[in-house]
């Protein structure tokens, strides 16, 4: 068996960003130092943010969150003063998302699937 674990991108302030997913993404950190901060949720690969110079076109890094209501995400951070590109939307390919952007300029997808036929 082979899967991704982790997924790790350069930042200027690893620390501070996690603290960003920590608030608005419910993802944990699951290890942190001084120059790297590693998350995670209850499944699928993990994010890594590491000290280093970021990626010159931050915004053609997207992250997808899978939540269990993405329009109540979108209600919540919205709230929270987080905004969205769009209101959430069922997208062909199977789920009903909506994006925001991170501190660091990489957009976040937050994607709740549709419910299966024979669920």
């Amino acid at each position: 068996m082979t899967s991704v674990a982790t997924v790790t991108v350069w930042v200027d302030d690893p620390a501070a960003l996690a603290e960003w997913y920590v608030a608005h993404t419910g993802l944990g950190i699951l290890q942190q130092t001084p120059r790297f901060a590693l998350l995670g949720g209850d499944g699928g690969a993990a994010i890594g943010f590491h000290v280093g110079e970021p990626v010159a076109t931050p915004e053609r890094v997207q992250f997808h969150v899978e939540v269990d209501d993405v329009d109540a995400v979108v209600e919540r951070l919205t709230a929270q003063g987080v905004a969205f590109d769009e209101p959430p939307t069922d997208r062909p390919w199977g789920v009903r998302s909506a994006s925001c952007t991170d501190p660091a300029g990489h957009s976040v997808e937050f994607t709740t699937p549709f419910p299966r036929p024979d669920a």
